[in-house]
């Protein structure tokens, strides 16, 4: 609300199988990867889902959910409600690292132009869409899986000079040392202009970590 009342579109949304995205469509829900991962209850293809009931390998497509947000937006873009090509990504915990992994991907996807004579055209890269991100309590592995995050920081962050904020408690050790890694991946021990708005940031006087690093009145 209080970005709202600056004047920025904020899109807020639950994973699927927590909070408000539980209920799926059967028929569409129950194939690929779904059928595989994911505990059926009974045998039947259920039109509710819980996050309970994944398994740890099924925590990596959750990456699909980032994309269908920024799809929306850009939904709203053509319906010219917003502006999705200055986005900013703010992610918590492992939902950070999927966050890295989809905008990793973004900035190798061109976009899709127009189709001439059977061949595709393609523009800019996606990734030129991300304003900059903000990874809260940013994470080294997700769930079931070791990932090459340092990479993924590297290609963004260094090579496509997207800033990144990268937030932690101060007495948040494990999150501590990976901002600061990826921190200096990207500018270096001496820094750089180019990279000014990159950088770590300890949040004073707490042990909070993940989406509780937002709450009001902490340090900023």
């Amino acid at each position: 609300k209080a970005l709202q009342n600056e004047g920025y579109t904020v899109l807020s949304f639950d994973f699927r199988g927590f909070g408000d995205s539980k209920t799926v469509d059967p028929v569409v829900f129950w194939k690929q990867h779904n059928l595989l991962h994911v505990r059926k209850k009974g045998g039947k293809l259920a039109d509710k889902i819980d996050h309970k009931d994944f398994k740890e390998s099924y925590v990596q497509y959750f990456v699909n959910d980032i994309a269908a947000a920024k799809a929306f937006l850009d939904a709203e873009n053509d319906n010219k409600n917003l502006d999705s090509s200055n986005v900013i990504v703010i992610g918590a915990g492992y939902g950070a690292t999927l966050g890295a992994m989809w905008i990793a991907n973004e900035c190798r996807r061109r976009k899709d132009l127009a189709i001439l004579g059977g061949v595709p055209m393609f523009g800019d890269l996606e990734g030129e869409d991300i304003a900059g991100a903000v990874w809260l309590s940013l994470q080294p592995t997700i769930p079931g899986k070791n990932v090459p995050l340092s990479m993924w920081i590297r290609e963004t962050g260094k090579t496509h000079k997207i800033p990144m904020a990268f937030i932690h408690g101060k007495n948040d050790d494990k999150s501590a040392t990976v901002a600061s890694n990826m921190s200096s991946l990207i500018k270096g021990k001496a820094g750089k202009k180019e990279f000014e708005f990159t950088g770590a940031k300890e949040i004073d006087g707490t042990k909070l970590a993940n989406n509780k690093l937002l709450q009001k009145g902490l340090g900023t």
